[in-house]
């Protein structure tokens, strides 16, 4: 899941957003800019697990 943009409005206690959601890291990866990847916290690959 990928979220683009964040919005609030003045007096109000509402945040309208917009996220994209991919079936898996490869397709994301392929799809949205290096900069939206790191910041999604996306995993590296299914096997890279740390102990």
């Amino acid at each position: 899941m990928v979220l683009d943009s964040l919005k609030t409005s003045f007096g109000k206690q509402d945040l309208n957003g917009y996220a994209r959601i991919y079936e898996d890291a490869e397709t994301l990866k392929a799809t949205e800019p290096n900069y939206l990847v790191e910041r999604s916290g996306a995993p590296e690959s299914e096997g890279s697990e740390e102990a």
